[in-house]
């Protein structure tokens, strides 16, 4: 197909292979883009064994981003999931639930100018050692707008003519949160 490598919706994610394969998953998969993310239908997150658990973080290596619709999760459930995935990574300037220290609630009231985390950022990048996933369980949203973006760094590390790439390079990562 002419064309297709100049399309970042027909592009491949430079971090796998085309031919490694997720094939016989217990669940379908429904891939959003060639950049990034997948919505996976049929998983109950509530009912989470060793061998779902596996094929979820397959398919999350190879997507990047996974979506799991029409999840009831209880916050233990929530927490057993997310520690599947390794130690939890505790906010420095944020404090969880009372109950649940392990959970930062986000809410965002009608009417309110504030938006939690508006400028393109990285998860706790201002850490020594960011947290390797962000977990987002979105109990209710607006009809539009609400939305979380999502950017694959992979292809500016791969993709040498982007513009991403030559900013990439030319921007100096600090400690601490100033914007670059």
């Amino acid at each position: 197909m002419t064309g297709a490598r100049d399309d970042p919706n027909q592009r491949q994610c430079p971090h796998h292979t085309d031919g490694e394969s997720i094939r016989n998953l217990p669940f379908d998969v429904e891939p959003l883009s060639g950049a990034l993310g997948a919505v996976l239908h049929g998983v109950d997150l509530a009912r989470l064994d060793d061998a779902l658990f596996a094929a979820i973080e397959k398919a999350w290596l190879k997507y990047l981003v996974v979506f799991f619709v029409d999840q009831e999760l209880t916050p233990e459930q929530q927490i057993s999931f997310a520690r599947r995935l390794g130690d939890i990574h505790y906010h420095p300037y944020m404090q969880g639930l009372d109950e649940h220290p392990d959970i930062l609630e986000i809410v965002k009231e009608p009417g309110s100018s504030y938006t939690f985390g508006s400028e393109w950022h990285s998860d706790q990048m201002f850490s020594p050692q960011p947290a390797k996933a962000t977990m987002l369980y979105a109990k209710e949203t607006p009809s539009t707008g609400g939305d979380t973006l999502f950017a694959n760094m992979y292809f500016t590390c791969v993709d040498t003519s982007s513009s991403a790439f030559r900013w990439s390079c030319a921007a100096r990562c600090e400690e601490g949160t100033r914007r670059i």
